[in-house]
């Protein structure tokens, strides 16, 4: 993951320190290892706009790999 501050998530390909990857384990494919990274994604969103209790927020595309992980997090 990319540090938040810097753009380039979306490009097929990126340079970025070390500090920020980790090896895939050998026992997960691609969509099974790509799961965590919807949860630490919105994790980083709730932290940075912070919602306050009975707020409403909007998640756009609710029923994708992200808003699967989004909807439950945001009720918690």
């Amino acid at each position: 993951m990319p540090p938040l501050d810097d753009m380039g998530a979306f490009a097929e390909y990126i340079a970025v320190d070390a500090d920020y990857v980790a090896q895939m384990p050998e026992n997960l494919s691609f969509a099974q290892a790509a799961v965590p990274l919807s949860g630490l994604t919105i994790m980083q969103i709730l932290q940075m706009i912070k919602p306050k209790a009975g707020e409403r927020l909007f998640i756009s595309g609710g029923t994708g790999g992200f808003g699967q992980v989004a909807v439950p997090l945001r009720h918690i």
